[in-house]
């Protein structure tokens, strides 16, 4: 199994043009089988993946985000 995950990102929304989101907009996983296994065997697992994974989790669910400044001179 391979998995690759593609985005739509608008680059205007990193050069701060308003009203335009800086993240992304779409993410799209394609999940690569070589198996045996019946299409909905194949489904199942990636359900489970998806449930159990946590970078899904936390774009869906957003943690906290916190920052700490460490200077140093």
């Amino acid at each position: 199994m391979t998995v690759e995950v593609e985005g739509v990102l608008d680059p205007d929304g990193l050069a701060g043009v308003e009203g335009v989101k800086i993240g992304f907009s779409k993410i799209k996983t394609h999940y690569h089988f070589t198996s045996n296994n019946t299409k909905k065997e194949i489904a199942r697992l990636i359900d489970y993946i998806e449930s159990h994974c946590p970078v899904m989790d936390s774009m869906i669910s957003a943690p906290e985000f916190t920052h700490e400044v460490h200077i140093q001179q």
